[in-house]
């Protein structure tokens, strides 16, 4: 279920609220749910992955929930929301009874995972050596965690496991491969966590979703500091 950068790559553009963006979002919400155009079912073991019906010209609002490079990082819709509650209700239910032993983890097997703050996620193994590794589906990390704090999932487990993974990747259009390492710490110091909208304008080759742009938004200010460091690199070599 994962490539090299994670599962299901989709590549979108962030765009900062708009009176007209916020009227389409409110438009597009009350057509469509969470649940829709779910990829094939995988085992049980497994969870199924889904564009939760974002389509071409949708607009969406979204939360960014975590970041590897521009090129690369997570979010959950903001109206996937209820659907987080629900997982994480029956989360704290499953941790709260004894693991079975009889069962074990496996390379890409579906998961509980505990996070840093203590709390127990729907994860999946991403590695099994030489340390454990595993990916936080709804949320996007992929950490290393102690083979204490993971645990198989329950064979009890119904929300949790059938609710498909609510974690997005997605990428900054028209930002070249090679971005500076400072540009992409500023970029995840002022977007994770925030709220934005996402406008799709095309389907990309394996399912990624590419968006057109419009007016002073985070994409542009990541392409400003690209084209600076380029340039402060291209002077300092002259001088």
């Amino acid at each position: 279920m994962f490539d090299e950068e994670g599962p299901l790559l989709n590549l979108v553009n962030v765009e900062a609220a708009s009176d007209s963006a916020s009227k389409s979002l409110s438009q597009k919400c009350e057509q469509s749910e969470a649940h829709g155009q779910v990829l094939p079912l995988v085992p049980s073991h497994e969870y199924t992955f889904s564009r939760h019906n974002i389509e071409v010209g949708g607009i969406e609002k979204i939360h960014v929930t975590s970041s590897e490079t521009v090129n690369h990082f997570y979010c959950q819709l903001d109206r996937n929301s209820h659907l987080n509650d629900k997982v994480m209700k029956e989360i704290a239910q499953l941790v709260g009874q004894p693991p079975c032993e009889d069962q074990t983890l496996k390379l890409d097997n579906a998961c509980l995972a505990k996070y840093a703050d203590k709390k127990w996620y729907r994860a999946q193994v991403a590695e099994m050596s030489p340390k454990l590794k595993v990916h936080f589906v709804d949320f996007g990390d992929t950490l290393v965690v102690n083979e204490s704090d993971v645990r198989p999932f329950p064979p009890q487990a119904s929300v949790a496991l059938s609710t498909p993974v609510l974690a997005l990747p997605l990428g900054l259009s028209g930002i070249p491969a090679d971005v500076p390492q400072d540009v992409n710490q500023w970029f995840a110091d002022h977007a994770i966590g925030e709220e934005f909208l996402i406008l799709v304008v095309a389907i990309g080759e394996n399912g990624k979703l590419i968006v057109q742009l419009f007016g002073e938004t985070i994409n542009e200010m990541v392409g400003k500091k690209v084209a600076q460091k380029k340039q402060t690199r291209k002077t300092t070599w002259i001088m």
